[in-house]
């Protein structure tokens, strides 16, 4: 019988707790085929301790999320354990489209984003990130470390939001190169203090490096992902995320 790459609900179904020995040599195959041939292969199969799963990506239905179009288009994708972003038309240079939830964080906490896919032609400059907000009405104020692809040189730069920026009027300050080429890249936006937010980044999760620190008056009621295409009419573009999580720090 030929081995079958199966969702998480049928294999959860087929490896469900029993006596009578159900459980087949060919069950385990398929589990096998499901987790190592999988194109969109989680990064961490479990939710570690102290971390909150705002979605881990993995029932292949988007649901409990709000989306904030301020301009331009995406279609938005959850399959196979993980998040598809595809922009279908310019976004403003000072917008900032976005997933959100509902959360009340904590300062000592961080949204935590891990990317693992991002595409653009030569002439497109996406920029991303994990969000803070305090609302999801197109004024409300954001803060997150903005990673830039520069398509030419294929390295990524990270710039955080200005302080005051919102979904409309999304400013920046200068940046910090990043010699990444390929591969995932996890992002952190803490809210350390009342009124203060770090930006970190990662090349595995483990060891983190904080990079700026942005002071802006706000109370944080929302979290999750953030998207733009710097007004370039996005021929080639698409942004990949494994998860989106609340971490403490």
């Amino acid at each position: 019988m030929a081995d079958t790459v199966r969702t998480l609900a049928a294999l959860q179904a087929l490896l469900a707790d029993n006596a009578t020995g159900e459980i087949s040599p060919q069950d385990l195959r398929d589990m096998l085929v499901s987790v190592y041939g999988s194109e969109w292969m989680s990064a961490l199969a479990v939710t570690p301790s102290g971390v909150t799963a705002i979605d881990e990506f993995d029932d292949d239905s988007f649901t409990g999320w709000t989306t904030v179009t301020v301009t331009g288009g995406q279609t938005i994708t959850e399959a196979n354990g993980g998040l598809s972003i595809n922009p279908t038309s310019a976004i403003e240079t000072t917008d900032w489209n976005c997933i959100l939830q509902s959360h009340s964080i904590s300062t000592g906490e961080a949204v935590e984003v891990a990317v693992f896919g991002v595409l653009s032609d030569d002439a497109d400059r996406p920029i991303f990130g994990p969000v803070i907000t305090d609302g999801t009405d197109t004024t409300s104020l954001m803060v997150a470390p903005m990673v830039q692809l520069d398509s030419t040189t294929e390295t990524l730069f990270l710039y955080p939001s200005a302080s005051a920026s919102t979904l409309t009027a999304n400013g920046i300050t200068s940046g910090q190169g990043i010699n990444h080429k390929g591969g995932l890249i996890y992002l952190r936006i803490e809210y350390n203090a009342a009124n203060s937010f770090k930006t970190w980044m990662s090349a595995d999760s483990i060891t983190w490096h904080n990079t700026h620190t942005i002071s802006t008056t706000m109370t944080p009621t929302h979290v999750g992902f953030g998207w733009n295409t710097t007004n370039d009419t996005p021929d080639e573009m698409s942004f990949a995320i494994d998860y989106v999580r609340v971490v403490t720090v």
